[in-house]
């Protein structure tokens, strides 16, 4: 439990708050859009259960590209130029967020071991 405890404590509330929305956000659409191509009880189950297991490891998984995106960027700023680009970025990141949380499932372990590594080194 307190390696639980210490997992969502290493990361801020604000961060935690912010992904799981989105998190929400993408597993009420992910629902329903796929609700009708459901038809026997036992997909049904095994689909509400990756939605659950995605919808919380998400956080993780949006961990590990926010820190390979800060290697990879750094501190640098992108200058945009005009509407377009905003809504071209906009575009990019709901598409990263949507394959994030569809891939949770394997992307979130390194996250997990990212938190636990950063974790036992401050110790």
């Amino acid at each position: 439990m307190t390696f639980i405890k210490n997992l969502f404590g290493s990361v801020s509330p604000q961060y935690l708050i912010r992904a799981y929305l989105i998190s929400l956000a993408i597993a009420v659409i992910w629902f329903f859009a796929n609700q009708a191509a459901l038809e026997q009880n036992s997909q049904k189950i095994l689909w509400y259960g990756y939605i659950l297991v995605s919808a919380l490891l998400f956080p993780f998984a949006k961990l590990v590209w926010d820190e390979v995106r800060d290697l990879i960027i750094g501190n640098n700023g992108i200058t945009y130029f005009g509407l377009w680009a905003i809504g071209v970025n906009f575009m990019f990141k709901a598409i990263v967020n949507v394959l994030l949380w569809a891939l949770a499932i394997f992307i979130a372990p390194l996250g997990i071991l990212y938190l636990w590594w950063k974790q036992s080194k401050a110790v």
